[in-house]
């Protein structure tokens, strides 16, 4: 048998849990493992024709571990790559499994890696494994497996050139943002930003809600907007001080309170991020190149 803990995750077991577990009474297909009203975890045999058999624990309606008696294993996420997915795979396959950076990711030992770390491979819909046999180096041992065929791995990766091109005219707003907060050392003033976006005593400021395509074709646009930009940009940002600049009373039928109106001190540093992401928003600035892969999950796997 292969362990993993305390949980066998063999075909033989799998075979045998099949066997001990009855079916529903006026639903055949339908067994349910652990608990019978958790009709959405089942176990399924599966008849490969010529006297073979394969065993899947289902989830919902994916099969997503199905075991095979020459070893092999196949999973599967299909289109629900969720964390109670990867848990399910986890619980009743040899592997750890897990839910990471949108994707679901299972480590095995393959024979041409570490033993010790092992490799780390995203579940696209299905990956089928061909079991390799044993390894053991010094008291330690465990069970090999390799990918069906050729897996790439293909990762999403900023073009320099493309990026170069994209961030380019957006200088000239970055340049006057830097002048600006240099010389106000990071302070927008209260009265400042009524000024700029516009107040009124009912409604309090005239805040437009922009997209970063739009911040994108502002920060390209006019320089005489450039201010009003900046102060919508940082207005939802944490700043690192605040002092009250103004207090108003407000009311809402029968309540009243004070609202609270600040001069604000932000980093440059934060704005050039959010500047440089609403330039990543709207233009492709990606390519993509296979990678090997290692013991760790990946970002920007596609």
């Amino acid at each position: 048998m292969i362990y993993k803990g305390n949980i066998p995750t063999s075909y033989a077991y799998y075979k045998e849990l099949y066997e001990s577990i009855k079916p529903i009474r006026g639903r055949p297909d339908c067994r349910p493992v652990n608990n019978r009203r958790e009709t959405w975890k089942t176990i399924i045999e599966k008849d490969l024709g010529n006297g073979k058999k394969s065993y899947a624990m289902k989830f919902h309606n994916t099969e997503c571990v199905e075991y095979f008696a020459n070893g092999d294993i196949t999973l599967r996420v299909g289109s629900w790559e969720t964390p109670l997915t990867a848990e399910f795979i986890h619980m009743h396959s040899p592997f750890r499994c897990w839910k990471q950076y949108n994707k679901v990711w299972v480590k095995f030992v393959d024979s041409s890696e570490n033993h010790k770390y092992g490799v780390s491979y995203p579940i696209h819909r299905e990956l089928k494994l061909t079991y390799e046999g044993e390894w053991q180096v010094g008291a330690s041992s465990g069970h090999m497996f390799k990918p069906v065929g050729n897996v790439p791995i293909i990762k999403r990766i900023v073009d320099r050139a493309k990026a170069k091109a994209a961030r380019e005219p957006v200088k000239p707003f970055l340049e006057f943002a830097k002048s600006f907060l240099t010389m106000s050392d990071g302070w927008l003033m209260h009265e400042t930003k009524k000024q700029v976006i516009g107040f009124n005593e009912e409604n309090g400021f005239d805040w437009v809600r922009l997209s970063d395509m739009e911040k994108y074709e502002m920060m390209k646009g006019d320089p005489e907007g450039y201010l009003k930009l900046m102060i919508n940009m940082l207005r939802n940002e944490t700043p690192s001080r605040r002092y009250i600049a103004e207090t108003k009373k407000v009311k809402h039928g029968s309540f009243e309170y004070d609202e609270h109106y600040y001069d604000e001190q932000h980093s440059y540093k934060r704005l050039h991020a959010l500047a440089y992401r609403a330039v990543e928003s709207s233009v492709d600035i990606y390519t993509v190149k296979e990678v090997a892969l290692n013991s760790k999950a990946m970002t920007n796997i596609v």
